[in-house]
């Protein structure tokens, strides 16, 4: 998503096989071209009041009958089934201008087949610029006022075709992702003290074209900035500029508000879940804090390490033992939690905790430093985003973690001994955005597969987005024992 409110949307079907390459030779390198989505011009002829895309997020369909990597992605030749299989997924996008919009992929992939029916490997080829795509038209979901902050999607067993948005007006909404047919009614959540009639003053202006929300929950004093649904679906946590975190019961009746977490003196800028009882946050104020949701509004462990706010973390799952954390000073910190003897005690322990003071903690399990010093000891600093490595499946490390900063270079790390196992430049020419990583098997890269050569394996790869106005995939190789 991009500042003129416009999406890309672009795949790897048509990406060239390498199967000619010699095994030892790396795979080219190639434009990926795609769609570029924009919102409907009001009756002005001006998209003036859309605002730049602020979130995305993407949901899966909720009963795909095909999965993705039921058939071969190279070889793209049976365009039915490649429609099967994105059936129900959609593209959620969020604006500054407080709207919400979603896309169907299916419709965007039906609009390139109907271009060029001769060619099946022409799915989304062609680059569109200034002129929407016809037959693909955005669906508007509903708005926030003062602009959409956050998304979440929940899990797509316990709860499909679910969404759930933050905004600036300090509301959080419950979507339904189906279309309405004509005439249906949609139920009006009361919800108690957690019901829009609390803020009706602020939910007072024209309502604009769109639908209605499932639940609408209020209770925070600021813009929500970061939303973490829990895997069953009925847990919501969400982190404010209000210094709170909330826990949400998104099973009861209108949602209500079982627990607000005081502790921080900056904004909640980052909330996971981990464990069965217990919650992380990171905040401005340069902190993580790690709660017990069952009966503390106080947070156990605070840990403090970073010089400046927390600008990510990263938890490989919600039974890790390990979680890292990244800062604008430029250190990656993890922290073992094994050591925090009271995470793992009983009912009785965690009560005689809760009259004691708050327990500090300011040594991590290691840290290492994604910058390096510059000539005459200055420091490059920024913010260091985090994402799952891709190595430490073939034995580049019990753990890898990947970062990257303001000087552009992509980093793999095994953060529990603090080696560093790559070191990659993104090429970009300006500040990165957005990274995410991915792995073999989502299908997002081919180069090398199946090829008979051991010196060469696909790992995975990388995605960066900078404010250059470009999105780069690295591909990544295991080759002679390090990744490329």
């Amino acid at each position: 998503g991009a500042l003129d409110g416009s999406i890309y949307v672009a795949h790897t079907f048509n990406i060239e096989s390498n199967d000619k390459l010699h095994p030892s030779q790396p795979p080219p390198n190639k434009n990926i071209s795609g769609i570029r989505l924009e919102w409907q011009k009001n009756s002005s002829g001006s998209n003036s009041d859309v605002g730049a895309i602020s979130c995305l997020a993407s949901s899966k369909g909720s009963s795909p009958s095909v999965r993705p990597n039921a058939f071969d992605f190279d070889s793209v030749s049976d365009n039915e089934a490649i429609m099967e299989a994105v059936a129900g997924c959609r593209i959620i996008s969020g604006t500054t201008g407080g709207e919400l919009k979603v896309w169907s992929v299916h419709d965007v992939l039906v609009n390139n087949l109907a271009k060029d029916p001769e060619d099946a490997n022409s799915l989304m080829t062609e680059s569109y610029s200034g002129t929407q795509p016809p037959n693909v038209r955005a669906r508007s979901l509903g708005s926030h006022r003062g602009g959409v902050t956050c998304l979440s999607i929940p899990s797509q067993i316990y709860r499909p075709d679910s969404l759930i948005s933050g905004g600036n007006d300090g509301l959080i909404k419950q979507w339904s992702l189906r279309e309405e047919s004509s005439g249906q009614s949609r139920r009006m959540s009361m919800g108690g003290r957690t019901s829009r009639m609390l803020f009706s003053g602020r939910e007072n202006t024209a309502k604009r074209a769109g639908q209605e929300a499932v639940n609408v929950l209020a209770g925070h004093g600021g813009r929500v900035i970061c939303l973490e649904t829990a895997w069953h679906a009925d847990r919501l946590l969400s982190g404010a500029a209000d210094l709170t975190m909330k826990l949400w019961d998104l099973a009861s009746s209108g949602g209500q508000c079982i627990q607000t977490m005081h502790g921080h003196t900056g904004w909640v800028t980052s909330n996971h879940f981990w464990g069965r009882n217990t919650a992380i946050s990171a905040s401005t104020d340069r902190s993580i804090a790690l709660w017990d949701m069952r009966s503390g509004s106080v947070p156990l462990f605070v840990l403090r390490h970073h010089q400046s706010p927390v600008s990510d973390i990263y938890i490989e799952s919600r039974n890790s033992f390990w979680m890292t954390s990244a800062g604008a000073d430029g250190d990656i910190a993890t922290w073992d939690f094994r050591k925090l003897s009271y995470l793992n005690r009983g009912k009785d322990s965690l009560a005689l905790k809760m009259n004691d003071a708050i327990v500090t903690i300011r040594e991590p399990l290691s840290v290492v430093k994604h910058y390096q010093s510059l000539r005459g000891g200055a420091k490059c600093v920024g913010p260091v985003m985090l994402a799952k490595g891709v190595s430490s499946k073939y034995g580049q490390g019990e753990r890898s973690v990947m970062s990257v900063g303001a000087n552009g270079l992509i980093n793999e790390w095994d953060v529990l001994s603090g080696r560093l196992l790559s070191e990659h430049n993104s090429k970009h020419t300006n500040k990165i955005s957005c990274f995410k990583s991915f792995h073999e098997n989502d299908n997002l890269s081919k180069g090398h597969r199946g090829t008979k050569s051991s010196s060469l394996c696909l790992l995975g790869g990388t995605i960066t987005a900078a404010w250059d106005g470009k999105i780069k995939l690295r591909r990544m190789v295991l080759k002679k024992g390090r990744s490329k």
